[in-house]
């Protein structure tokens, strides 16, 4: 059995934005990361919220998911931070402006934002852009780590 779906969805985008030329291969593939000073800058790849729907019509019926992808540029709090988390984005951004592959099927990655953060104490204060992305999958109800 090969891994759901989200999960290929996430290991195909970090394939993606592996080796861009600010974040190299600090990418990361979950979102609980603790971003320390030699994971900096670096990219964190998750999922969030999912909105589905079973169309019954088909039997076994089909499971249409829209998964929301987060890309979160991280870098350390220091002067340029915010030149560098822009250039991060433009970097990630242009990398996933085609999609990816997913299970062999293509997969669009539509932009829906980003949001703005900052985090952490004063010796490891750190900024982020988290650029959001849903993204339409389906599969059959009863196989979630096969694309149709």
């Amino acid at each position: 059995m090969a891994d759901h779906v989200r999960r290929q969805l996430r290991d195909a985008v970090a394939a993606a934005v592996t080796g861009l030329a600010t974040s190299g291969a600090r990418v990361y593939t979950e979102s609980a990361r603790i971003m320390q000073d030699q994971h900096l800058p670096g990219l964190k790849i998750y999922t969030g919220d999912e909105a589905g729907e079973d169309e019954t019509i088909h039997s076994p019926s089909v499971r249409a998911r829209t998964v929301e992808l987060v890309v979160e540029c991280v870098a350390k709090a220091e002067s340029g931070m915010d030149d560098t988390l822009d250039q991060m984005a433009l970097e990630v951004e242009q990398a996933l402006a085609s999609g990816v592959t997913v299970d062999g099927q293509p997969v669009a990655l539509p932009y829906d934002g980003l949001e703005s953060r900052s985090t952490g104490e004063p010796e490891q204060f750190t900024g982020s852009l988290a650029l959001r992305f849903n993204v339409s999958l389906r599969n059959l109800a009863d196989a979630p780590d096969v694309l149709i």
